[in-house]
């Protein structure tokens, strides 16, 4: 699962979220927040935290599907704190961005 390629954690409400470096087509400061460009959409983040080359993501496990029915690409730990990376084809809802 971890290609040669970077990862981006962001924040959206308190949670944290990756998603691949080479996903991100378009990256903006919109009002108060970030927009950030993939192929499935606009997400909308608090913040963007950092540029992670080196990422150890793994799998999401099968539990997940209990609390979690969206893709998920696969679970990470960053700074101490577990974030969820997703499917950048597949983003959830949580991140979308609403676009007038």
């Amino acid at each position: 699962m971890n290609a040669a390629h970077s990862w981006v954690v962001l924040e959206q409400d308190g949670r944290l979220w990756g998603v691949a470096g080479t996903a991100v087509e378009r990256l903006e400061r919109r009002d108060a927040g970030m927009r950030l460009r993939v192929p499935g959409g606009v997400l909308a983040a608090d913040r963007v935290l950092a540029v992670v080359p080196d990422l150890r993501v793994v799998p999401p496990p099968a539990a997940l599907r209990r609390f979690w029915s969206e893709a998920a690409a696969g679970l990470a730990v960053w700074d101490g704190r577990p974030l969820l990376v997703i499917d950048a084809e597949r983003p959830p809802r949580a991140l979308l961005a609403a676009e007038a």
